[in-house]
C-alpha cells in the first residue's frame, strides 16, 4: 500500500510543470500582437533600417530583445527529424487557431523557435512553456526572400502547462 501511495505522488508530482524562475519575466502576445505590423515585403528588411523598424515595431516589443524570457503557447513543429519524433525548429502560437481552423497568423502572431540540434518531442494541441533568449528581428531566408519571421527564441527549457 505505501510502495502505491508513492508511486500515485511521483506520477502526479511529474504532471506538475515547474514554477517559472523569477528571472525570466513572463511575456505576453498581447505584447507581441498588440499592433498592425505593416511591411513593404519588397524593400524593408533587404537593407536593415533602424528608424524605419523603430517606426513598425512598438519600444514595447523593441524592448525584449536580447532577454531570456518565458512564453506559453502552442506548438507547430516546422523542422522534424528522426521519423518525426523530434523537431528542431517550430512555431509558438498563442492558441490553436493556425494549426486546427488553418487561420493564418499575422507576421507578428507567432515566435520562430530554434532548439538544441538533438531536438525536443513535438507537442501539438498542448500549452506550452518555453524559456530563452528572445531577438525582436526581420530575417528573410536569403536564397528565396521569404519572410522568417520577426520574433525569435532559442528554445533553452520547454515543460507542459498545466491547465
Amino acid at each position: 500500500m505505501v510502495e502505491e501511495k508513492n508511486a500515485s505522488k511521483s506520477i502526479s508530482k511529474d504532471l506538475i510543470p515547474a514554477p517559472v524562475p523569477k528571472s525570466f519575466p513572463k511575456v505576453n502576445f498581447g505584447v507581441l500582437t498588440s499592433f498592425q505590423y505593416k511591411v513593404n515585403w519588397e524593400n524593408d528588411g533587404k537593407n536593415p533600417d533602424q528608424a524605419a523598424f523603430a517606426q513598425r515595431i512598438p519600444s514595447a516589443a523593441r524592448s525584449l530583445h536580447g532577454r531570456r524570457v518565458s512564453v506559453e503557447g502552442y506548438m507547430i513543429p516546422v523542422i522534424l527529424r528522426d521519423n518525426d519524433s523530434k523537431t528542431t525548429e517550430f512555431l509558438l502560437l498563442p492558441d490553436t487557431k493556425a494549426c486546427c481552423e488553418g487561420k493564418t497568423p499575422e507576421q507578428n502572431g507567432w515566435i520562430l523557435v530554434k532548439t538544441p540540434p538533438v531536438g525536443v518531442k513535438p507537442q501539438i494541441d498542448k500549452l506550452l512553456r518555453v524559456i530563452g533568449k528572445f531577438t525582436v528581428q526581420e530575417r528573410w531566408n536569403p536564397s528565396d526572400g521569404f519572410f522568417k519571421g520577426l520574433y525569435h527564441m532559442t528554445c533553452e527549457d520547454m515543460t507542459p502547462v498545466a491547465l
